[in-house]
């Protein structure tokens, strides 16, 4: 059973600074985290709300449960105020290491983010972390979902993920928005897709007969952002040298005025862009028995 009793309260008045400020008694934790934000063009982009879902959702693996709280912005900050209860056989410990991960979720910086680190935010359910991560070789980001019923739109997605194993593995995330800043791609916002073009059965039959060999240790997962909207997320494994290069199968070609698929390509991540392998370069490769 979760207790009922409030703690004192902290000042919410003046703008704070400290990534997280926590009070803790006997039976419940008041907390203040707090986001720097970029003051001049800062516009009401749900930063405040954002720290109070990332608080809750982080607070629950350790033991705590929102209860209520309240979000601020100002300056060159936003932050919440939030309340938990704890349940009367959460060691402290638990507590001080739920403040000390929130710490390091809020002190990230999403400009140098790894594969590794923007994996665990997205399995956290919090992929509004990746805002302001770069696209890059590892990093591949789309706005709108693939209408997996349209064959152009199953080869795309066969493309980038094709693309993310031949070049060591990586993340696709799909709903998130990206902007153009100095010369690369960088993840702006989210932009949540409907839950009925998120299915991850659908996305392992489209896989299943657009690549070969099968991507070995591919992991989809779904971040619910609201009641039906998500952001997914896959995320390619290194490949053993033994399944690649991975390759698109059913690519079109027309017989007559009838398109069919009975070609294939081959795909590896240059920079922030899925870009096939020319032509050349696989002749290159198969003469000297690299392919």
């Amino acid at each position: 059973m979760f207790a009922e009793v409030d703690p004192e309260h902290l000042d919410a008045d003046e703008t704070p600074t400290d990534p997280s400020e926590l009070l803790i008694t006997t039976e419940s934790v008041r907390l203040r985290a707090v986001r720097p934000i970029d003051a001049a063009s800062y516009q009401d982009a749900g930063v405040a709300d954002w720290i109070r879902k990332t608080s809750s959702r982080l607070a629950m693996r350790y033991g705590l449960r929102l209860r209520k709280g309240e979000s601020e912005w100002s300056g060159g900050a936003a932050w919440a105020v939030l309340t938990f209860s704890v349940h009367r056989s959460t060691p402290l410990s638990r507590v001080l290491e739920f403040n000390d991960s929130l710490r390091a979720l809020l002190e990230h910086d999403p400009a140098t983010l790894d594969e590794s680190a923007a994996w665990e935010l997205i399995r956290a359910g919090l992929p509004q972390g990746i805002v302001g991560c770069p696209e890059s070789h590892w990093l591949e980001a789309k706005r709108a979902p693939y209408r997996l019923s349209n064959v152009i739109d199953q080869l795309e997605l066969a493309k980038d993920l094709s693309a993310l194993a031949n070049s060591g593995g990586g993340i696709l995330v799909v709903g998130a928005k990206t902007t153009h800043r100095d010369g690369i791609d960088v993840v702006s916002s989210l932009s949540p897709v409907g839950t009925e073009f998120a299915q991850p059965s659908k996305y392992r039959s489209v896989l299943r007969s657009r690549l070969y060999p099968r991507i070995q240790g591919l992991t989809i997962f779904l971040a619910k952002v609201t009641q039906s909207q998500v952001v997914l997320g896959i995320r390619v494994p290194r490949q053993p040298t033994n399944n690649l290069p991975i390759l698109v199968v059913g690519m079109p070609s027309m017989r007559g005025d009838r398109l069919e698929g009975s070609y294939w390509g081959l795909f590896r991540r240059v920079g922030e862009d899925s870009t096939p392998v020319v032509v050349e370069a696989v002749h290159t490769a198969l003469r000297g028995g690299i392919l």
